[in-house]
């Protein structure tokens, strides 16, 4: 990449909001929880024991730092062969905040089988639509 080259992703940080009314309520909401400290939800998997994905490299620091930062009692941790896909998807809906650091798989043919790639198998958006916590807020993902 020569300097001169520029690209969106340089400069752009990818968000969504499912619905207009999703955004809305969490405007509504952000006042009762000013004063509350929100909880998180930490999905590491540095090395998805799968053929095919390789190991992700920075995950394990990434995780540490995040623990550093958060380390109440509150959050939940879930690495490497914790993040299996019944004790994720109970954990999501505990928790506001949520920080998938995985590899991630799409399905051109059916975007709701693009999935997280989890110790166990892939937790797809299907079944993730359904688990959300009511007082959802922050989804991060780093893949």
């Amino acid at each position: 990449k020569s300097e001169d080259e520029q690209h969106t992703w340089d400069y752009v940080v990818s968000s969504y909001t499912p619905s207009l009314s999703a955004l809305l309520r969490c405007s509504d909401m952000a006042e009762n929880r000013s004063r509350l400290k929100p909880t998180m939800l930490l999905v590491t998997q540095p090395a998805t024991p799968r053929s095919g994905l390789s190991p992700l490299k920075y995950v394990r620091e990434e995780s540490a730092r995040l623990r550093a930062l958060l380390p109440s009692q509150d959050n939940t941790f879930c690495e490497h062969d914790e993040a299996r896909l019944e004790t994720v998807l109970a954990a999501v809906r505990r928790h506001p905040w949520v920080h998938f650091a995985c590899h991630g798989s799409q399905n051109l043919h059916d975007p709701t089988q693009s999935a997280f790639e989890l110790f166990d198998g892939p937790l797809t958006l299907s079944a993730l639509m359904g688990t959300v916590s009511e007082n959802a807020e922050l989804a991060f993902l780093s893949a």
